[in-house]
């Protein structure tokens, strides 16, 4: 709270061009749209999604370190069919739903380029862990598996300086994210997504 204070009477004591040498932190808040690649489980772009960021800047150099959350819930609706199985000598006849719910917690390294002190395009390299919840519902039925796995994520995107005299950016991003968990019952045996991402990042000084 003593920290907001600051910054607010800092913002508000007068002009001040706030440029990238003396940026030493910020702090993320994105919408997540993600679209699975190669999927049979889950299919179709999903809007809910977010992500967290923390990242700190350890030198002079336009390069930061940290730490991001992500989540995105997928479902997919099947309608009624009939599905065989032992050799077709059983079948059943059902429509289901297939839920599936992502959270990956990441390392991350970003890298700033760029002379402009209002545009700044960047790259960003992570790695980490994600959790999967999958869920199979037919009929009276539920199926349920939860995994975790080694996960990693390529980034590239832009952040737009609303204002020379306030910490606050607009972000667009877009990337590639990879997980080696997932049910193999459900005949999954990884994960791949493609994701953009839009949101608001706080600078600090």
């Amino acid at each position: 709270m003593q920290r907001f204070l600051l910054l607010l009477l800092l913002i508000l004591s007068g002009p001040r061009s706030m440029g990238q040498s003396d940026w030493i932190a910020q702090y993320g808040l994105s919408w997540n749209i993600a679209t699975p690649i190669g999927r049979d489980f889950v299919e179709g772009t999903t809007v809910s999604g977010g992500q967290v960021e923390f990242l700190v800047k350890p030198g002079k150099k336009p390069l930061m370190v940290g730490l991001q959350i992500e989540w995105s819930t997928y479902d997919t609706y099947t309608p009624t069919a009939t599905y065989y199985f032992d050799n077709g000598n059983s079948a059943i006849t059902t429509d289901y739903y297939a839920y599936q719910y992502n959270l990956p917690l990441l390392a991350c390294a970003q890298w700033y380029f760029g002379k402009s002190n209002r545009f700044f395009p960047w790259t960003r390299a992570s790695m980490g862990g994600q959790y999967s919840l999958q869920q199979l519902y037919y009929g009276d039925f539920l199926e349920e598996y939860k995994s975790w796995g080694f996960a990693a994520k390529g980034e590239a995107g832009m952040s737009l300086l609303v204002s020379q005299h306030l910490p606050l950016m607009i972000s667009l991003s877009s990337g590639i994210l990879y997980a080696t968990n997932g049910a193999a019952e459900l005949g999954d045996k990884d994960w791949m997504s493609w994701d953009v991402q839009l949101g608001f990042v706080f600078r600090q000084f």
